[in-house]
This record gives C-alpha cells, structure tokens and sequence, in this order.
C-alpha cells in the first residue's frame, strides 16, 4: 500500500508541475530544430524542471530520501539547467559531473568492490573514489546521449526504476521511496513525452534521471556484498550498450568522444524507416529483456542467465545491425518527411 501511495505521488505531482515547467520552458529553454533531430518546431526541453519539481514536494511531504542523497541530486538539477540554457562545453560538463561523482562518495554512496561469480574485490579508498566516479558519470552520460526520439529516455528510465524496485524488494535498499516516487514522476511525464512530445526532458531531465539510476545503483550494490555488478549493468544496458558503442566508434575514427552523431542505435533504426515511435517501443523491449537477464543474474540460477544473455545478445544484434530484416509486428515503415509534417500537424492542433 506504501509503495501504491508513492508512485501515485510522483505520478500526481508530476502531472501537475507539468503545465508549469512547460511555460517556462517556453519561455528561457527551447529546444531548436537542427540537422540531428527530427522535430521541425521548437518545444521546450524543460521536462526536469517538473520531476525535480515532483520530487521536491514528495519528499517535503512523506521525507522519503535520506537527507545525504538531497545534496548531489540537487546539484546534478542545477547543472542541468545550467547547461540547457546556456549549453556548456562538453570539458565543463565533464568536470561537474565528477564534482557530482565525488560528492556522491562523500556523503556516502561508493562503489566499495566488485562481485564476479565467487570472487568479490574489495577496494581501497582511492579505487573506490575513482571507481564511483566513473560509475555516476558514465551512467548519467548514458541516459543523457540515449535521449535523441520522444519518450525513449523516460520510457527506458521507466523500466530500468521499475527493476530496480523489484530487486529492492529482495535485496534492500534505503533509496526504495526515492526509485517509486521517481518512477511514478517518469510514467506522468511520458505521457507528454511520447511521440509527438510536447515537451522535452532536456539535460535537466535525462542527466537527472542517469543520475538516479547511478545512486540507487550504488545503494544496491552496498546491501549485499554478493550482489553481481553485471547484473545491475543490466538494468541499464540499452543506455549502457548505445554508449559504449559510440564511445568505441568515435574512438576508431578519431574523433572527440563528446562529439555528436547520427549514429546512435535509434538513429540506426529510423534509417531504415522504422517510426520514431516504434523505435522507440523496440528498444523498449529489448530494454525489458535486458531487465530480465539482469534480474536473472541477481536472484535466479547461473543456468537460466546463461539462457537469457544468450537470447539477449542475439536480439541485439539482430535488432541493433540488422534492422530492415525486422518481423516484429511493431514495424512500420514512414519517412521522415512524413513524420515530420504528421509532428506539426499535431502540434498545431495542440
């Protein structure tokens, strides 16, 4: 009944900070159209102003977040808006994300060891800095670059909270009113995020998002010693696998690895006219059976992992490289031309 009272909370105070941030966002953060995105109207891109807003007032209300959590939640916000309104360079974004990591540590969230089958390695205070720093940064980073279609970062940001309560539920954790009340802010806000979005997350959302996932990560993983860190990579792996993909592509071709491109997995679906809806629907199911396998890993038998990673990883590459093969029924085939004349007409009607 307690967990029903707090995602309803979120869910509530979310849909009606909605309106509000909207109008702000209107105002001082819009999101312009250009060549990387698909919109042709600008809309605003104040989306975390109303979950930090729905956050906020839950927490006010029911004191659902350990006071020590409150400080670098806070200042991932600020640097969100900052950079949606001014945009800041990729090196000063980066550096404040470490601030954040290291903040993180301080007031007590770390990344202590590492459990990889029977062997788990503990660390010393340097590693475990180091280690959670790049923890936050690299997950914050992943919601961030994977939010390029509407309602794909909150649709992901979704299932991964909803796993993440699932696993609390066995294994503990003291973040589990932070993950409902978030999880029911997300849900209020795709539906104004989903295809065609009125309004957009924006740094301030998706990197605040990422950085939930990070600490609840960093919570769960300090409940049990035994805890499998792959699994808990697997409750974020879309994000995770887009990331890494393009960390590796960017690399090879020698370029910044901050410097953006058309070659995000979603921007591989839509190059096969699959709609941005359903693009964003596939790598929502793929989403849940990564979510699945990391369960697997946490809670069931190392046969039924090997099962699932097995399955998983050749849907991945199936969907990932070979998209215009696709038979899921969910596939569709429109141009971008089309979609964006049907997002305008939408909008107008608004």
């Amino acid at each position: 009944m307690g967990n029903l009272l707090y995602i309803s909370l979120g869910f509530l105070l979310c849909l009606i900070a909605i309106p509000f941030s909207m109008k702000i966002g209107e105002k001082f953060i819009l999101d312009k159209p250009s060549k990387r995105k698909i919109h042709t109207i600008a809309k605003p891109r104040s989306g975390g102003i109303a979950i930090f807003a729905a956050f906020i007032a839950a927490n006010l209300m029911l004191d659902i977040v350990p006071d020590k959590a409150l400080i670098p939640i806070t200042l991932v916000f600020i640097l969100g808006i900052i950079d949606d309104m001014y945009t800041l360079k990729a090196k000063g974004k980066l550096t404040s994300q470490i601030v954040i990591g290291l903040v993180t540590y301080l007031v007590g969230f770390e990344f202590s060891y590492i459990s990889i089958g029977e062997m788990t390695l503990h660390f010393s205070t340097v590693p475990s800095i180091l280690l959670t720093i790049l923890w936050v940064t690299a997950i914050m980073n992943a919601v961030n670059l994977i939010d390029g279609l509407d309602g794909l970062s909150s649709l992901l940001s979704s299932i991964s909270l909803t796993t993440f309560l699932i696993i609390t539920l066995f294994l503990g954790s003291s973040l589990q009113g932070l993950i409902l009340v978030y999880l029911g802010a997300t849900l209020a806000f795709f539906i104004y995020n989903k295809f065609p979005a009125k309004i957009f997350l924006g740094d301030c959302g998706s990197l605040q998002l990422g950085y939930i996932l990070s600490l609840a990560s960093l919570d769960i993983l300090a409940q049990n010693t035994n805890t499998q860190v792959i699994g808990i990579i697997f409750l974020v792996f879309v994000p995770v696998f887009d990331t890494t993909c393009a960390i590796i592509r960017r690399s090879a071709n020698k370029q910044p690895i901050f410097a953006p491109d058309c070659k995000h997995i979603h921007h591989k679906l839509l190059a096969h006219n699959i709609s941005p809806c359903n693009s964003c629907y596939i790598l929502g199911i793929l989403s849940v059976l990564a979510a699945i396998a990391g369960t697997a890993i946490l809670l069931m038998p190392n046969i039924m992992i090997i099962i699932l990673l097995s399955i998983l990883m050749s849907l991945i590459a199936y969907l990932a490289y070979a998209p215009e093969k696709c038979i899921l029924p969910i596939y569709t085939k429109i141009t971008l031309k089309e979609l964006a004349t049907t997002s305008d007409k939408s909008n107008s009607n608004d």
